[in-house]
């Protein structure tokens, strides 16, 4: 079943089990990026705090 959207040629789907490894590497890379960021801001607020 696909979804329509406003976007030319984009169309949303539900997941299958095929997608279960996409989804989870999705999730994992958004988890480092989040942290790396959460690092990052401890940085900052660490030198401006001295």
């Amino acid at each position: 079943m696909l979804i329509d959207t406003n976007l030319d040629d984009f169309k949303i789907r539900f997941a299958e089990k095929k997608d279960v490894l996409l989804i989870l590497e999705f999730i994992k890379e958004l988890a480092d990026y989040e942290k790396e960021k959460w690092r990052r801001s401890l940085l900052v607020n660490t030198k401006i705090n001295r």
